[in-house]
């Protein structure tokens, strides 16, 4: 029923793992959304000057109507590219966050469990109240 420190002291030190894990897992996740979010917001903004640039070039109403509309359609198809894969990008996040904690956590009972059970059968006291 005792635990000793060396035990108190290896469930803290894997818990610290388990949660470094995590945490570095979930930057690499965030930094790689933050880094397709600036992409499509730049791409999309460049995209916006160069209609601007053709439109003032634009001689006719026929040829403003035709560039808003190629606009129009190449932002909306951008956009929903963008959009799949930061959602791609939050499913995998999700799934390395909770497989890493998922596994340390597993280990961590398995050790607990192990380390208990090896010294509850070496005890001669418990032995003794056992008999």
């Amino acid at each position: 029923m005792f635990i000793n420190s060396e035990e108190i002291m290896t469930l803290g030190l894997s818990q610290v793992d388990v949660f470094t894990a995590a945490a570095t897992s979930t930057a690499k996740g965030l930094l790689a959304i933050t880094t397709e979010a600036t992409g499509y917001s730049k791409k999309s903004v460049e995209n916006g000057f160069a209609l601007w640039e053709s439109l003032l070039h634009a001689r006719k109403p026929d040829e403003i109507v035709q560039l808003q509309s190629d606009f129009g359609k190449t932002a909306y198809d951008d956009f929903i590219a963008g959009a799949t894969k930061i959602s791609n990008i939050y499913a995998d996040l999700a799934k390395e966050a909770f497989s890493s904690s998922k596994a340390g956590l597993n280990a961590q009972s398995s050790d607990a469990s192990s380390s208990s059970t090896s010294k509850r059968g070496s005890t001669p006291k418990l032995d003794a109240i056992a008999a």
